[in-house]
């Protein structure tokens, strides 16, 4: 049986398999491998992982190529795409829970969020929100940033009344 992978911004979600000689991962990505951070941090993690193992090799896809974006979880849990690095913030419209385990505003910071999944019990209800709405991957961390808590703006923002107008992005529960 071939592994696949689910790779979340977050995390990594893994099937369980074992590993070939030199079996290929085919891992597309929700972020550009140009977009500092997060599109960084999927080739450094194929990097890594490609250095240091002689029976598993990563073959990182860029956002599209393989699958769209907010497609990827689907496409995992099927079989279709061997692994996706993203987050589970993009699976909101899918699972209500997901958000919780990618940005919540004022959230935990990064060390206080790996800290409960790899310590305590968010490993374990990280994979509980992928089980219970029937996805077939593991999620397992591999990155992390700090939650969104706010937003850079050309104006100071003194009042509710300053927000009329303004276009803002924002992701995960904060949205």
């Amino acid at each position: 049986m071939k592994t696949k992978l689910l790779a979340t911004a977050v995390g990594l979600a893994m099937m369980a398999g074992s590993a070939q000689a030199q079996t290929t991962i085919e891992m597309t990505s929700a972020f550009g491998k140009n977009l500092p951070i997060l599109g960084t941090a999927a080739i450094d993690f194929t990097n890594n992982i490609n250095s240091i193992s002689s029976d598993v090799e990563f073959e990182h896809f860029d956002p599209g190529k393989l699958v769209p974006t907010l497609e990827a979880l689907d496409a995992v849990s099927s079989g279709s795409v061997d692994a996706a690095y993203a987050t589970s913030g993009y699976w909101q419209g899918k699972i209500n829970s997901a958000s919780l385990f990618a940005a919540v505003p004022f959230g935990p910071e990064a060390g206080e969020f790996l800290g409960w999944v790899l310590y305590d019990d968010g490993a374990k209800y990280w994979q509980q929100m992928y089980d219970d709405n029937g996805y077939n991957v593991v999620a397992l961390p591999c990155g992390i940033i700090a939650p969104e808590t706010s937003g850079w703006f050309k104006k100071e923002i003194n009042s509710v009344e300053d927000l009329k107008g303004l276009n803002m992005r924002f992701f995960g529960l904060g949205a």
